[in-house]
């Protein structure tokens, strides 16, 4: 018996006893993670961890009834399975509830390049070393960094999948992510706190230490000194690597389960202009060395990449099997995977260039956002933007408005998509946005 098999034993118990059961259908996915995380704080080992895990999750469907659950006890699979049937019977029906239909489970074939051979050969001293550079670079770029933490994590999966409708499937991948943080004096009682992140499929993408630590100091002194501006209407260029805000604050309205209760502001607006011209959204589980890439999502559905908005045309929700079937519409799947946003054609400079008064946004500050009306605010950290050039720094800051004005409000997409991260975004700007100060 190969390795393999071993591993996916679990999964055929687990359909084996539904079947015995007669559960109209059912599906099960084996997870197998092993994490190694090191952290450094001034110098010192601060953490050091390493785990490895199995999970078994299991969707059962059960004469229209439906349970979803999951358990690390392998040796247990068929009495799992059992319990979990039994409960199942005890739940309202549901004709909604069933297995996807076949031709929505088809896989592509395409080379996700999710796996890091190399990364996985390197020994737990080589990868401490990294997070421990980053560490000191992060001190030694100023006297004025008076903390430094920094943080080198590693993940590897397998998942292996299948149903008692013949469909099966697996992936694995792997992810590092190396982080930093500084800590500045800003004044007698005050402070400054910044990072840096670099993160990917491949080790190699999170191999740049000095870079990360001296980044992170960097960013927190420049911030010093921030404070409030006058409250008013200005525009916004939003950085890159923050500018991924905007989209988990649509995920809530394009979510089947939103629409479906009726509490989504998007509800009715497929195929209609919702965004500026310049706005282009896709979600893309297929894209090359993506942190989000897979081949089937969470229940099997195959994974293809779609247009969410299209020059800021509405194209599609995020629609998982049940929601689908209650709205009457083809499932695309439950969640975003990587999410690419077109590029423009200028940098993020140049865009500010044309502003005679505006706020360059580093960061987003807690807030909420309402799926139904669209209202949201936020807090904003930043700098200054006066004629074009960007000055002072600046906090305790709000914006606020409507997720509909805001997405038309878009006026440019920057050259420069975030590469560290599942949503690649580029810096935007963003014309007359309601900020509150002082």
């Amino acid at each position: 018996m190969s390795r393999d098999d071993v591993r996916t034993m679990p999964v055929e118990k687990a359909l084996d006893e539904a079947a015995r059961l007669r559960a109209s259908g059912a599906f099960a996915r084996l997870t197998t993670r092993r994490f190694f995380e090191c952290g450094f704080k001034n110098g010192e080992v601060e953490t050091l961890q390493q785990s490895a895990n199995v999970t078994l999750d299991v969707r059962l469907f059960v004469d229209g009834r439906f349970l979803e659950a999951s358990t690390s006890d392998l040796a247990g699979v068929p009495h799992f399975v059992g319990r979990c049937i039994a409960a199942a019977r005890l739940l309202d029906p549901d004709d909604a509830r069933r297995l996807p239909d076949p031709e929505w489970t088809r896989v592509a074939g395409a080379d996700l390049a999710a796996y890091d051979a190399d990364g996985e050969a390197v020994g737990r001293d080589a990868l401490m070393d990294l997070a421990r550079r980053a560490d000191a670079a992060c001190r030694a770029a100023s006297a004025d960094v008076f903390h430094a933490e920094s943080t080198l994590s590693r993940e590897r999966f397998e998942v292996k999948a299948a149903s008692t409708a013949g469909w099966s499937g697996s992936y694995r991948g792997t992810s590092s992510f190396l982080s930093a943080r500084a800590y500045v004096r800003d004044g007698e009682h005050k402070k400054q706190v910044d990072g840096s992140v670099r993160s990917g499929r491949r080790l190699a993408d999170a191999s740049r230490p000095d870079e990360v630590g001296r980044e992170a100091a960097e960013r927190a002194i420049r911030a010093r000194g921030a404070g409030p501006i006058p409250t008013g209407t200005c525009d916004l260029v939003v950085e890159n690597r923050t500018a991924g805000w905007l989209i988990h604050q649509l995920s809530g309205p394009l979510s089947g389960r939103t629409l479906h209760r009726g509490q989504s502001f998007l509800a009715g607006r497929l195929g209609q202009p919702i965004a500026a011209p310049c706005l282009t959204i896709t979600d893309d589980p297929l894209f090359r060395g993506g942190l989000a890439s897979r081949p089937f999502d969470g229940e099997g559905l195959g994974c293809r990449t779609r247009p969410v908005v299209e020059k800021g045309v509405l194209r599609s929700f995020n629609l998982d099997t049940y929601y689908g079937r209650k709205l009457g519409m083809t499932p695309t799947t439950g969640g975003f995977s990587n999410v690419v946003v077109a590029p423009g054609t200028r940098p993020p400079a140049a865009m500010a260039g044309g502003i005679e008064k505006g706020l360059w946004v580093t960061r987003f500050l807690g807030g909420n956002s309402n799926s139904l009306t669209g209202d949201f605010s936020a807090g904003v950290a930043g700098f200054l933007i006066e004629k074009g050039k960007v000055g002072r720094p600046v906090a305790e800051v709000n914006v606020a408005g409507r997720l509909q004005d805001l997405l038309l409000a878009v006026a440019e997409v920057g050259d420069d998509p975030y590469p560290y991260s599942s949503i690649r975004m580029p810096s935007l700007l963003v014309r007359g946005i309601a900020v509150s100060g002082t």
